[in-house]
C-alpha cells in the first residue's frame, strides 16, 4: 500500500510530463509546418517580383528621354526650359523630369512639368529609399502658394486610362494658377506591409500577385493667365488630352502594360 501510494505522484507526473512533451512536439511541428510554407510562399513571390522588376527595367530602358518630348503641342510652343532647385532634386530623387513652359497666341501660359522614377528592386538596398511623388496640396502651400476656390471633384477620362485627374486653384500675390495633375499610387509603409500579406496568402494556391513595381511618375499642367478658372481648367484639359497619347513613349501612364497587380 506504501509503494503504491508513492507511485501514484510519480505516475501523474510522468503524465504531465508526457502532456507537456506531447503539446511541446506538436508545437514544434506546426512552427514547422508554418516555416516551410511561409518560405515556399514568400520565395514564389520574391522570383515573380524580380521577373517582374527585370520586364520593366526593360520597358524603362526603352522609354525615350523626357527631354525629347514635344516642343509644340497643338498651337502650343515652347517658350522656356525649367531647371527643378538643388532641394527639390535631393528631395524628390526622380531618375528624369521636364519642366517646361508653353505659350499661344494669348497672353495665358501652360506650365508643364513631369517627374518619372525608375523601377525598384525588392533588394533592400534599393526599397530603403522612397522615391514617391509628392502631392501638390503639401508642396505648393510650402512654396508660398494658397489654395483658392473653386473646388473640384477628381476626374476619369476615357482618353487617360487609368488615371484620377485632380484639379486645384491655388494663388501667389497677384498670380492665378489652375492646376491639372496625377500621380502613381504613393507607397505608405502601413499600406504596403498589409498588402503584401494579402498578397503572400493569397498566393497560397495560385499565381502569385504582385505589388506595383512598374515606374512612378508625378505629371502636373499648370494654367495662368485665364479669365475663369473654368476657362483655365478647360485649356489644362486640351493641353492634357494632346499630350495623353504621348506619354507612353516616355514611361508615363498605364498603356505601356505591367505585370504588376494595380492598387
Amino acid at each position: 500500500a506504501g509503494d503504491s501510494g508513492l507511485r501514484r505522484p510519480q505516475m501523474a507526473e510522468a503524465g504531465v510530463l508526457r502532456s507537456v512533451q506531447l503539446i511541446c512536439g506538436l508545437a514544434a511541428l506546426v512552427i514547422a509546418l508554418v516555416w516551410v510554407t511561409a518560405s515556399f510562399i514568400v520565395r514564389r513571390y520574391l522570383l515573380a517580383y524580380e521577373e517582374c522588376y527585370r520586364v520593366e527595367v526593360q520597358r524603362a530602358l526603352s522609354r525615350k528621354n523626357l527631354s525629347e518630348f514635344p516642343r509644340q503641342i497643338g498651337e502650343l510652343k515652347a517658350v522656356r526650359e525649367d531647371e527643378l532647385g538643388k532641394e527639390e532634386g535631393v528631395m524628390l530623387k526622380q531618375s528624369d523630369f521636364l519642366k517646361r513652359v508653353y505659350a499661344g497666341d494669348g497672353a495665358g501660359y501652360v506650365a508643364f512639368t513631369v517627374l518619372y522614377w525608375e523601377p525598384r528592386s525588392i533588394q533592400p538596398s534599393a526599397m530603403s529609399e522612397l522615391r514617391a511623388p509628392h502631392n501638390p496640396d503639401i508642396c505648393y502651400p510650402a512654396a508660398g502658394w494658397q489654395r483658392n476656390a473653386p473646388s473640384y471633384d477628381p476626374a476619369e477620362f476615357a482618353w487617360l486610362p487609368g488615371e484620377t485627374v485632380n484639379t486645384r486653384v491655388f494663388a501667389k500675390g497677384s498670380d492665378t494658377m489652375v492646376l491639372l495633375f496625377w500621380v502613381t499610387d504613393t507607397t505608405y509603409w502601413g499600406w504596403a506591409i498589409g498588402h503584401r500579406l494579402s498578397i503572400l496568402l493569397d498566393s497560397w494556391d495560385g499565381p502569385p500577385r504582385i505589388s506595383p513595381v512598374r515606374p512612378q511618375y508625378s505629371v502636373m499642367i499648370g494654367v495662368t493667365g485665364f479669365d475663369t478658372p473654368e476657362a483655365g481648367r478647360a485649356t489644362a484639359l486640351r493641353f492634357a488630352q494632346s499630350i495623353a497619347p504621348l506619354l507612353p513613349e516616355y514611361g508615363v501612364g498605364r498603356e505601356r502594360g505591367t505585370m504588376s497587380d494595380e492598387r
